[in-house]
């Protein structure tokens, strides 16, 4: 799965009168990583994200966000190394959280994976994509019935997701729960016609399903 790393943009003129000099140097240099990380300029971003961090060592959105464009350019040690600065600093970061569970969720590393997607869950319950990749996780280490129970929830909360219907269909398919399988196959595919793998597996589903014999 394709999976998107979220960066924040942290408001700086909020409360300016209260913020220190470092604090508020720190914020537009994180500022203007964030910006050229949208224009995915990302060794400019990291370079303002590590000013940042001169200034205040203990800011986290910049350790979150140059997490973000380590992993962009292929550094995913160092990604995931400056994600958990940022958690070690805000045990409670929603988007560290996501963002070092999808890291190690490409690295394989599946336990790791779970216990961030699930902590990110707990300050953002309404987060599709993080119930949705909590149950590949899931998925991944064999666990049917807990993928499954969280891609129902990321469907529930947003039932326009082609990925998560195919995920479900996969899992589903996974467990003999053939027919419905098929239903969420074709309701990607109502949303994504393009969908190739949505598309190669309803058609393997269905050909395996043809050669099952009646039921009694």
């Amino acid at each position: 799965p394709a999976l998107v790393a979220a960066v924040l943009a942290v408001a700086v003129f909020v409360n300016w009168p209260i913020l220190s000099a470092d604090l508020m140097r720190a914020i537009t240099e994180h500022n203007l990583g964030a910006a050229l990380q949208s224009e995915g300029r990302f060794d400019e971003a990291i370079e303002h994200y590590r000013r940042a961090i001169t200034i205040r060592s203990d800011y986290a959105p910049a350790y979150n966000n140059m997490g973000a464009a380590l992993r962009a350019t292929g550094q995913v040690p160092e990604a995931i190394a400056s994600y958990e600065r940022a958690l070690g600093l805000r045990p409670d970061y929603p988007d560290a959280h996501y963002n070092v569970a999808t890291a190690f969720l490409d690295r394989g590393r599946l336990d790791d994976a779970i216990y961030h997607f699930r902590g990110a869950l707990q300050s953002m319950p309404g987060s599709v994509d993080a119930h949705n990749n909590l149950g590949i996780a899931l998925a991944a280490k064999g666990q049917s019935d807990e993928a499954i129970a969280e891609f129902r929830e990321a469907l529930r909360l947003g039932p326009d997701s082609s990925k998560t219907h195919r995920n479900l269909g996969d899992a589903l398919a996974s467990q003999g729960m053939r027919e419905e399988a098929i239903e969420h196959f074709q309701r990607a595919l109502r949303l994504h016609p393009a969908f190739a793998d949505a598309q190669r597996n309803l058609a393997k589903l269905r050909s395996l399903t043809d050669r099952s014999p009646p039921k009694p």
